[in-house]
């Protein structure tokens, strides 16, 4: 009797495309030149999906070329990829997300918009992915109040948000605290925010920060094979390294 597909996520965050801006070329770009890292790495080791907790855009005023560029390289990537609007790119009414063009120029792009949360559900992986987006640039909980278990076998979330080690920490926005974590009917938490690779698993959840490519050049690559889940973290090759 054979085991089940080896079933591999990656996720990323905090790309920050349009940080610095200075009517650069796209090539010259060096949030794009993390992203093609990103890209790159999971075309060549065959992802099966491909998760962006937050911080895609560095604000909601980056120049079209560099927003093209940025579809560009998701459209290179023929699997699922999800991506959590964070605090930089946050859905308010001039969001670049609500562009109508984004999602029509990518469209095994997931966006998720709703503001209480939303879930999706991908099916030939036996996996959803649930997530609250920054709508404003208002205070907020990202993993308050998660819904039920899913009825995937693998029931992902995504958050952007800032970890509460210790009362210190609560002046920090967007907090997300260790009982949130390990109460929320999930089997992993893919974090945004923070740009070092850190592992804030609470209880039977397991919860990462994945690092930014563009500062950290580094991602968290999931692994999911019978009722094992493992995570790796993954140094990046920038193209003009």
């Amino acid at each position: 009797m054979t085991g089940e597909a080896l079933v591999r996520v990656l996720h990323t965050s905090d790309i920050h495309i349009g940080l610095h801006e200075k009517l650069e070329p796209p090539e010259d770009h060096k949030p794009l030149i993390a992203l093609e890292a990103v890209i790159n790495y999971a075309i060549e080791t065959k992802v099966d999906l491909l998760l962006i907790a937050g911080d895609f855009f560095d604000n909601n005023r980056v120049k079209e070329p560099l927003i093209n560029a940025g579809i560009e390289q998701l459209g290179r990537l023929n699997v699922p990829t999800v991506i959590l609007p964070g605090n930089h790119d946050s859905l308010v009414p001039n969001s670049i997300y609500h562009k109508s063009d984004f999602q029509h120029r990518a469209d095994l792009v997931e966006i998720i918009t709703e503001p209480d949360g939303e879930r999706f559900q991908f099916d030939h992986l036996n996996l959803s992915v649930w997530g609250r987006p920054h709508v404003s640039h208002d205070d907020f909980s990202p993993l308050t109040s998660p819904p039920a278990k899913g009825t995937m076998k693998w029931n992902f979330g995504i958050a952007h948000g800032h970890y509460v080690h210790s009362p210190a920490d609560w002046g920090r926005a967007y907090p997300i605290l260790p009982k949130e974590i390990s109460e929320a009917n999930l089997d992993y938490i893919a974090l945004g925010h923070w740009d070092i690779f850190h592992a804030i698993s609470q209880g039977p959840v397991q919860a990462y920060y994945s690092g930014s490519p563009l500062t950290s050049q580094s991602c968290a690559l999931i692994k999911l094979k019978n009722d094992a889940l493992s995570v790796e973290k993954i140094a990046l090759k920038l193209p003009n390294d």
